[in-house]
């Protein structure tokens, strides 16, 4: 028998309770949830991936520079994406968490209404939406869609047995009244054809959180990876929205893989400098502490061609400070790019 649970708020109003059963997927307060799903408009296009990857404090409490592999044993693995999507081209996903509207005992600078969401970037070196914080009030809308995410996981997990697509983390979910879908926002048709999920919460959110992979994601190296930015929203005073807080990015991989880079600021454009002493020339470029550096090269014929298919070169780690490469300069006919990813 099925029974509806509605919230005061208005906010869980389609939570529901199927089973007495103990769920098989299970989450904490504050952990993150990594929802994909699909164009729902298209009929094989029938269930939602969704796993929880821990606690935000692994995230945000990783030291600066470091890279946190996100599908790693216990949670979910490459192959029940691909599994249950058959494809990663047009698939849309997004990190979402908060700090529960009711309180925990978690950590005290991360208030009650706090969120962790996900900001898409158009392309992978292309910055997403800097993301600003709202009221206690706008943003424990929010919390309360997250929270139903959540929830109604680990109350479908409760009708099935435990297997490769229902375990502690990871959860493939038929689209309906227990998918992400109804929480995160609907997917809609595009004017000029194809369509794109609009994750913002049902409107309660300032934007859209959620990341479409291109068509040709996984045949055009331009679209690979995908990225989006990550950040930390707490509750903002009466009348203010202050920035904010950039914590690095995540990066789903052709593959399906998943990792997480923590930066204290997001990656920025830059100038660089070239000198050269003899047969020695020496690109300078001011870094970001924690992002990463390559050098791609090129001749006079390639100069028009995507960066991608240039030459790769050295990579080096940013400090915070000005940092450099080395070239050869009897290469009269040398192209040089810097990339900071």
């Amino acid at each position: 028998m099925l029974a509806a649970l509605f919230s005061a708020a208005g906010a869980l109003s389609l939570l529901q309770s199927v089973q007495a059963n103990t769920p098989i997927f299970t989450y904490g307060d504050r952990d993150l949830i990594l929802c994909f799903r699909k164009d729902l408009t298209l009929p094989a296009q029938t269930q939602d991936l969704e796993v929880d990857i821990g606690p935000a404090a692994t995230y945000y409490g990783a030291a600066i520079g470091s890279v946190i592999q996100v599908n790693k044993s216990g949670t979910y693995n490459p192959s029940l994406l691909n599994s249950t999507f058959g494809s990663l081209d047009t698939l849309s996903w997004s990190v979402s968490g908060c700090v529960p509207n009711a309180g925990d005992s978690g950590d005290a600078s991360y208030p009650p209404d706090t969120l962790w969401l996900t900001s898409p970037r158009l392309a992978p070196l292309v910055l997403g939406t800097a993301w600003v914080e709202y009221g206690a009030n706008p943003q424990a809308a929010v919390a309360n869609e997250i929270g139903a995410i959540q929830f109604n996981a680990g109350q479908f997990s409760a009708t099935l047995a435990q297997g490769p697509a229902n375990t502690g983390s990871a959860l493939v979910v038929p689209v309906g009244s227990f998918s992400c879908d109804p929480f995160l926002g609907p997917v809609q048709n595009l004017p000029q054809g194809g369509s794109v999920a609009i994750g913002n919460f049902v409107g309660k959110f300032q934007g859209n959180v959620e990341n479409t992979t291109p068509d040709d994601f996984t045949t055009n190296p331009d679209s690979q990876p995908s990225r989006s930015d990550f950040y930390a929203l707490k509750p903002a005073p009466s009348r203010t929205n202050p920035a904010g807080t950039y914590l690095g990015y995540f990066e789903l991989e052709t593959d399906g893989s998943m990792v997480f880079h923590r930066l204290a600021a997001p990656p920025n454009t830059f100038a660089i400098g070239i000198t050269a002493s003899g047969a020695t020339g020496t690109i300078s470029f001011q870094t970001v502490n924690g992002a990463n550096y390559t050098l791609w090269s090129t001749n006079a014929a390639g100069i028009f061609s995507p960066t991608s298919t240039w030459t790769q070169g050295s990579s080096i780690s940013g400090n915070g400070g000005v940092m450099s490469f080395q070239v050869n300069t009897t290469n009269v006919n040398g192209f040089y790019s810097v990339q900071q990813h």
